[in-house]
């Protein structure tokens, strides 16, 4: 895929945004070395890496949201402020923001941008050369109904003990069922699927593909439904870009379609906050959806107009860095914020002491910069220079396993997902770590090893990773 699609508008957003939401005028000579800097860098990515593929498709993910989640809204917010005053309209939390808090943000978003560019482009090396699998096929397609009889029992399940409603409180089970039924909604099933979307693609098994896929979308969004969530269509666009990225799958034909869904995935962001408040004030979610069908009198295009700049401000990013670098909370002097943040939690902190939400089920996410410079004052923006080569690792590690492309597209929303929200939440962590573990046993299963030796098969594999010593096919 080439990578003009994201390289011309990143370098007239960093080069030409500044001038456009500020004025050339109001800049001070500090962010204008800056914004050189910052140009010269979206410059140098954009004749260094001309394609989005397997090597480079984290490089971009990571440059899209400071892109989009730092400096364009940062440049909007701007721009509204200019017109209008005030920041209120568009969102009541930011009222107390001015041009200066927003040149302060601006300024750190250039220096970060700058250290994870140079960080992720001396860490990129050359690809890892994984092992050549052939998949069976009965084991994938007996897997497929195993996932698909789990996936009916857990969807009703969860929506009738209310485990996981965002915003509604819910009573916990015992022995951590709660916590098992929701990660094995949010993260074990997605990468097994994904897997074996994987299995299929490799093969030449359309049927396998296309059911594995399509079972992953209605998963998706039954649970977004479940769990009141507005993602669940931008989740699955998300896993399958990804994937068909990584494994040069991308066709035209399916690029149609995840703009088809894309599409969808707009106006059911705009369902999906509807349907939230409804659970929130007390219905049930066949209540909620049937009070939606009736109440629904928004036209179509209003509605993605309405989900597009929902989503573009729900992304986090500059407004983390106004609410820390601001006297929300930042003055808090370091050991007390790490007293605060070990008591709680990033999240905890960030949503109670710094942007001020008393409602206990509420909470905001600062974005990754801004959750460094929490801890780290502003010192911690000099670790974005070390985001390319931690992600670079485990980025050829991936590439190294049973399943690879299917374990790169897990880890590049996951990725998405925890530098966006910034609360770096160490159940995610452990969460995630066994999802990859069970991924790739279950491909050295599909590829027809004995569950005997999957254990062995494992330790071999990773240990290979490491090594760098490649296996070749079995």
């Amino acid at each position: 895929m080439p990578a003009w699609i994201l390289s011309i508008p990143m370098i007239v957003i960093v080069g030409i945004g500044p001038f456009a939401g500020f004025g050339i005028r109001a800049l001070p000579s500090s962010a204008l070395v800056l914004w050189g800097l910052s140009t010269l860098a979206a410059v140098l990515v954009a004749a260094r890496f001309r394609r989005i593929d397997a090597q480079t498709l984290w490089i971009w993910i990571v440059l899209a949201l400071l892109v989009v989640g730092y400096f364009a809204k940062t440049f909007y917010a701007a721009q509204w402020l200019f017109e209008f005053k005030s920041l209120t309209d568009l969102n009541p939390e930011w009222s107390d923001f001015d041009k200066s808090d927003l040149l302060t943000g601006y300024q750190v978003t250039c220096a970060a941008f700058v250290l994870f560019v140079l960080g992720a482009i001396a860490s990129l090396q050359g690809e890892p050369r994984p092992e050549e699998i052939q998949h069976g096929t009965l084991r994938p397609r007996m897997a497929l109904a195993g996932i698909l009889v789990i996936v009916l029992l857990l969807a009703p399940l969860r929506g009738f003990l209310g485990i996981g409603v965002m915003g509604v409180e819910s009573e916990e089970l015992p022995y951590g069922i709660s916590t098992l039924i929701f990660r094995a909604q949010s993260t074990l099933i997605p990468a097994l699927l994904l897997v074996l979307v994987w299995s299929g693609e490799r093969r030449g098994d359309r049927l396998l593909s296309m059911l594995a896929t399509l079972l992953l979308g209605v998963h998706l969004v039954v649970m977004a439904a479940v769990s009141a969530s507005k993602a669940g269509l931008f989740y699955f666009a998300a896993y399958m870009l990804c994937l068909w990225i990584i494994s040069a799958r991308l066709t035209r034909l399916r690029q149609v379609i995840l703009g088809a869904v894309g599409v969808a995935a707009l106006a059911f962001f705009v369902l999906g906050a509807d349907l939230r408040v409804l659970r929130i004030e007390g219905l049930s979610l066949a209540d909620a959806i049937e009070a939606l069908q009736q109440g629904s009198e928004i036209s179509a295009s209003a509605r993605l107009d309405q989900g597009l700049r929902a989503l573009f401000l729900r992304i986090s990013g500059a407004d983390g860095l106004w609410f820390v670098l601001g006297d929300h909370g930042y003055s808090v002097p370091l050991i007390g914020r790490w007293q605060a943040i070990w008591a709680t939690s990033l999240r905890d902190f960030f949503t109670r002491d710094i942007v001020g939400v008393v409602w206990l089920l509420d909470f905001r996410s600062p974005g990754f910069v801004a959750a460094l410079i929490m801890v780290l004052g502003l010192a911690g923006v000099a670790l974005c220079v070390m985001i390319g080569p931690v992600i670079a690792a485990l980025w050829r590690t991936l590439g190294s396993l049973p399943g690879a492309p299917a374990l790169r597209a897990f880890f590049a929303v996951f990725l998405l997902q925890t530098l966006m929200e910034g609360i770096f939440r160490w159940q995610d962590l452990i969460a995630f770590s066994l999802a990859i573990l069970v991924a790739v046993l279950f491909a050295i299963w599909l590829r027809g090893g004995s569950v005997a030796f999957l254990m062995r098969d494992l330790v071999t594999t990773f240990r290979t990773a490491v090594s760098g010593q490649h296996a070749r096919g079995a």
